[in-house]
């Protein structure tokens, strides 16, 4: 604890100002004064936090005793000034406390992280040095039942990995067979339909047109087209083979479009035989991938349960006690903070209320005078 060497209040030593009156302490200087200010990280006991608790537990003076004890009692303007003044540095110290638990706190939990980390290695070296205890047999079992269901699902995942690649080869080829008889079937069909058209021309080309003398002459005269249609069999002969060719041409047009539709439905269904069976592959490899990697958190967790078992248990081996030694000193780091931040806060509930609450009713009313007197001015 520092005393004021205005107020004679105690402050903690960590403060570079006085918690009662907000006096700023003169600086000490030295190593050891710069080791006071940054909170003592060091072995239990030290730093300011510890030297506050001693003091605490030594039954240091209360608040009021140190009021007491003040050289000359002070004027009424000047309580009022202290007490204005008080408030600003109450704000500032609990600021101050926040902010060191807040340090505090994250080297606790840094230290945590350490510690399980140390525990897991820990672990991993008595499973390598095959160390093994009574208190041990239970957790050892259940780590070598999980690296081989770590081992299994690998294991699937591999020869799944495999067989996707096979199937998708497969389906893929098939998929492409398909498709290549379904373009020819199309081209097929717009041959054919080419060849109908072809055909429907020379037909339009053979066809008898209409007589230029009218209706009355194509009466008169359909005695003598019908002996002239008679008297030219070449035409009849390549109209008739014209009709033939017609005719097998759209059979063979319409048995074309049949086998387009029956190898696009066949198309589809492989479509979709390839997206079921590869999204069956993957939710298969991935329900493995989940397996495995849940049986690695099982391994760490039991890694962690034996190292903890180990250090507890002190097994006896050389290539152990480093570990022990670095583990017990994270622990201890655990304890320092844990005893730090207990201090910080009982250090931060000490102040006084009195003085607390009549600086901050004189604020408020210089304010609201302020206010008033900025309206009138206004105005």
């Amino acid at each position: 604890m520092r005393a004021c060497s205005r107020c004679g209040f105690e402050s903690a030593d960590h403060l570079a100002y006085c918690v009662q009156c907000g006096r700023r302490f003169a600086p000490s200087g030295g190593p050891e004064a710069l080791a006071l200010l940054a909170g003592g990280a060091g072995e239990p006991g030290s730093g300011a936090l510890g030297r506050t608790e001693a003091s605490w537990s030594s039954g240091s003076s209360a608040p009021a005793e140190a009021g007491a004890s003040r050289d000359r009692p002070a004027g009424g303007l000047r309580q009022l000034l202290d007490s204005m003044r008080y408030v600003f540095t109450h704000v500032r110290s609990r600021l101050d406390a926040d902010t060191r638990r807040r340090r505090l706190a994250e080297e606790r939990e840094g230290a945590a992280r350490l510690v399980s980390g140390a525990l897991s290695e820990l672990g991993q070296a008595i499973l390598a040095e095959g160390v093994n205890s009574p208190e041990l047999t239970g957790l050892l079992e259940a780590v070598g039942r999980a690296q081989a269901q770590r081992e299994t699902a690998q294991a699937e995942i591999g020869s799944t990995e495999i067989f996707r690649a096979s199937e998708e080869a497969r389906l893929g080829t098939l998929e492409a067979t398909l498709g290549a008889e379904l373009d020819a079937c199309e081209r097929g069909v717009e041959e054919a339909e080419r060849a109908l058209r072809q055909i429907d021309d020379a037909r339009r080309k053979l066809s008898p047109g209409p007589s230029p003398g009218g209706p009355g002459e194509a009466r008169a005269g359909g005695a003598g087209s019908a002996s002239g249609a008679s008297a030219n069999p070449p035409a009849d002969t390549r109209r008739l083979r014209l009709d033939q060719q017609y005719d097998g041409t759209r059979e063979r047009a319409a048995a074309l479009r049949a086998a387009g539709l029956a190898a696009r439905a066949k198309l589809d269904q492989a479509t979709a035989a390839r997206r079921q069976a590869m999204a069956a592959l993957n939710a298969s490899i991935t329900g493995h991938a989940r397996e495995r990697t849940e049986a690695e958190h099982r391994i760490e967790e039991l890694q962690n349960q034996i190292g903890r078992v180990g250090w507890q248990l002190r097994i006896p081996h050389p290539r152990l006690m480093a570990r022990y030694q670095r583990i017990d000193r994270h622990q201890q780091t655990i304890t320092d903070r844990d005893r730090q931040i207990a201090t910080v806060a009982k250090l931060a509930g000490r102040y006084d209320r009195r003085k607390l609450g009549i600086g901050i009713g004189l604020l408020a009313g210089i304010v609201v005078v302020a206010t008033l007197l900025l309206g009138v001015l206004i105005r």
